[in-house]
């Protein structure tokens, strides 16, 4: 998609004419050893490459001993706030840590969680991140280095309460509100299970509809889970076809996770990451979260139940935490599958480089609303991508123009087969045949996305202007 495509309603602009902005990017996690930190960092290295200065205000709590030095540029500038110990917080803090049993308090502490639905300390950064923000935007006005628009991304929710916040104190600043995933958290689709009571519920899709309508502009990884999200705020004002509604259909635009700055989608197109390796075996790696929600329990099966040539040869090994699952012991894949601690973003890539096949592992859902961080590293390795993944979603729709192969991920037959053709492609020395193409990684690439979010913050600031907030 191209600026002008991506920008409903505004005329042509030449790159060469393109309005240098200063964006002040609000993130909660920022470079810490998340998959959101390291997309956050991405899509800011992204936007100075365009020529565009970043400030960005991120959680001081929430380091890490992971750095990645490929996600830094000399035009982003980090600020990192701690959060804030007001009277408020204290309380507040104090009655979570007692779960008092005395009514009143627990009503109390009941009104302080149901506000804004974030933990005590979170609120605390909130306000920190905010007035740290503002102070930022008093020092810059009037220069050439003003703030244009603010980008706040979720996850967290912190991040947008945060620029929510801002934005009521300043009402002219354009904002950008960035959804990685559902939120409030009872929306994640089954199996999901963040259950909330009735007035959680109610609560939260009120704030939903507040972030909706007072965000000039959406952004959202994947168009389905856009769609997802915003059903649920349509569904609180009616079809969508009301006023409120049609401002926030207007508002949607999407950009997909941004790869390693220092890969572009044109070095596939000349072959230079696509050759086979030559391992003993077949190496199918992993490299990321398995949450108790993505289940390998197919996969297992799928490679109990190969012939024992082929399983001789094919070795699964997984990389980074896994979560609560207590089926990954496998006594009688002990041979076949293995699990190694979590390395730093770049290890983890040059680690994942040194495999045959790419392993995504999903959560089995209806719809894949999500659009894995993952995906966007993989494009980039030159290597066959094996999903374990919805039939219908965001990753499924990436594959449909190749880059590997997809199965349900609980569809053991499926997997087995998936495997298979995996392996014989690998016999013949063949599996760049089905390596991700220059095409496929172009929608990851730092230019593409890079593009796509400057698109939607342009927007931000056009749709701004057009209300005259």
């Amino acid at each position: 998609m191209t600026l002008d495509e991506s920008r409903p309603g505004s005329g042509a602009q030449d790159s060469a004419e393109r309005q240098a902005l200063h964006i002040l990017l609000i993130s909660s996690h920022y470079i810490n050893g998340t998959s959101e930190g390291l997309c956050a960092a991405r899509a800011a290295v992204a936007l100075a490459s365009r020529g565009h200065r970043v400030t960005v205000v991120a959680n001081d709590d929430l380091r890490s001993e992971f750095t990645e030095p490929a996600v830094e540029h000399r035009d982003v500038k980090v600020v990192r706030v701690a959060a804030r110990t007001t009277a408020l917080v204290r309380c507040w803090q104090w009655l979570s840590d007692r779960r008092p049993r005395f009514l009143p308090l627990r009503v109390a502490l009941a009104v302080f969680n149901l506000r804004h639905l974030v933990t005590a300390k979170e609120w605390g950064w909130v306000l920190a991140a905010s007035d740290r923000a503002e102070q930022i935007l008093r020092k810059e006005a009037g220069s050439r280095g003003a703030i244009d628009v603010v980008f706040s991304r979720l996850n967290p929710v912190g991040s947008h309460h945060a620029a929510r916040r801002l934005v009521r104190r300043q009402p002219a600043l354009p904002w950008c509100a960035y959804f990685s995933d559902p939120w409030p958290h009872h929306l994640y689709p089954e199996p999901f299970n963040y259950a909330a009571g009735r007035r959680a519920t109610r609560r939260g899709a009120l704030l939903l509809k507040d972030l909706f309508e007072a965000a000039d502009t959406l952004l959202f990884p994947s168009a389905r889970l856009s769609r997802y999200l915003a059903s649920f705020v349509w569904s609180t004002s009616g079809s969508g076809a009301d006023d409120s509604g049609q401002r926030a259909k207007n508002k949607l635009m999407v950009a997909a996770h941004c790869g390693p700055p220092n890969c572009r989608a044109a070095e596939l197109a000349r072959g230079g990451q696509t050759q086979p390796r030559a391992n003993p075996v077949m190496i199918i790696r992993h490299a990321g979260f398995l949450m108790k929600e993505r289940k390998v329990d197919g996969l297992f099966e799928a490679l109990r139940s190969l012939p024992d040539a082929v399983r001789a040869q094919v070795r699964v090994e997984f990389m980074g935490r896994t979560g609560s699952q207590t089926t990954l012991s496998a006594p009688d894949l002990v041979d076949t599958v293995s699990f190694v601690p979590a390395e730093s973003p770049k290890d983890s890539f040059e680690w994942m480089g040194k495999a045959d096949v790419a392993l995504l592992v999903e959560t089995d859902l209806v719809e894949g609303i999500f659009m894995p961080s993952k995906l966007a590293d993989y494009a980039f390795l030159g290597r066959p991508i094996l999903a374990m993944s919805p039939k219908q979603g965001t990753v499924s729709d990436a594959l449909a123009k190749g880059g590997g192969l997809r199965a349900g991920p609980l569809d053991a037959v499926g997997l087995k087969n998936a495997i298979e053709t995996l392996h014989a492609a690998w016999t013949k020395g063949s599996l760049s045949e089905l390596a991700p193409t220059a095409e496929f990684a172009q929608q990851f690439d730092a230019e593409t996305v890079g593009a796509l979010i400057e698109a939607a913050l342009i927007t931000a600031i056009d749709n701004r202007d057009r209300q005259g907030r």
